[in-house]
C-alpha cells in the first residue's frame, strides 16, 4: 500500500467493516451506524469552514440533519 494516505486506508478499513456487517445482521441494525458519518461530517465541515472561511451552517441545515438522525434514532430504538 505505498503512496496510499492514512486517511484512504481508515476508509477502505471502515468500509470492509461496514460492509461485512451488513453480511452478517440486518440492515435495520446497521444502516443507523452509517448515519453516525453526518454527524463527523457536520462538526467538521463547521469547524472547518468557521474557522477557515467564517462561514456558519444556517438553521435548514441543522433542520435537515435533525430529521435524519432522528430517522436512524427510530431504526436503532426498533
Amino acid at each position: 500500500m505505498a503512496g496510499t494516505s492514512q486517511p484512504g486506508r481508515v476508509r477502505a478499513c471502515a468500509r470492509f467493516y461496514f460492509v461485512n456487517g451488513m453480511a452478517r445482521a440486518e440492515a435495520s441494525l446497521v444502516v443507523p451506524f452509517g448515519y453516525a458519518t453526518l454527524v463527523f461530517t457536520a462538526l467538521y465541515d463547521a469547524v472547518y469552514d468557521s474557522v477557515v472561511s467564517g462561514m456558519v451552517p444556517d438553521w435548514i441545515s441543522a433542520v435537515g440533519a435533525a430529521v435524519i438522525l432522528d430517522g436512524a434514532l427510530v431504526l436503532a430504538l426498533r
